[in-house]
């Protein structure tokens, strides 16, 4: 059994090839090359955490590791997408702001000894952005190898709508976060 770290490890090594990879493909065998790197690395994440409460693996290398391996993997995602034009930055700024001030708080507080790990609704977070990275995915992809405009105005639309709904569920879980520190400070 590979211990948890590892894997958490391993994911963001594979967010950094993702990231590489994805803006030089230009062929079917290149996406689906990047794009199983991208469900790899999107299955660590749930593997690692599974593995680490079920043999009671959880520490405290592994709490502060795993949310920067999610932001590397998420933010990068994000980025490289709005790089190759599937949306406008514009899309990723608040989603940018609350993964950087969250994760800058955790890194303070871990100087403390206090380790603040993923409440549920970032949890919850973190499966609504992978699930708008993926649907970003088959927008690209569409856009790229296929001509079908019917197809792919349909798929962009449900792209806004699951922006929109990353956004917003993105600033809420921030915003919990944030009350939650208050209360824990007083």
């Amino acid at each position: 059994m590979i211990h948890p770290n590892y894997l958490t490890l391993f994911r963001i090594g594979l967010a950094i090839l993702f990231c590489s990879l994805l803006p030089f493909a230009t062929q079917w065998v290149s996406y689906m090359i990047s794009f199983l790197v991208l469900v790899t690395a999107v299955i660590t994440d749930w593997y690692d955490g599974k593995i680490a409460r079920r043999f009671n693996l959880e520490t405290n290398l592994g709490k502060m590791l795993d949310p920067i391996a999610d932001k590397i993997l998420v933010l990068g995602a994000f980025s490289v997408m709005s790089y190759l034009e599937v949306y406008p930055i514009i899309w990723i700024v608040p989603i940018a702001i609350r993964e950087i001030l969250v994760t800058g708080v955790r890194i303070v507080r871990m100087r403390y000894g206090q380790i603040l790990a993923s409440e549920k609704v970032g949890k919850l977070k973190a499966v609504v952005q992978y699930a708008t990275i993926l649907t970003a995915y088959i927008v690209l992809i569409l856009r790229e190898l296929t001509d079908f405009s019917l197809t792919l105005k349909t798929f962009h639309f449900f792209l806004v709508m699951v922006l929109c709904i990353t956004n917003l569920v993105t600033i809420y879980s921030g915003a919990l976060f944030f009350q939650g520190l208050k209360a824990k400070t007083r």
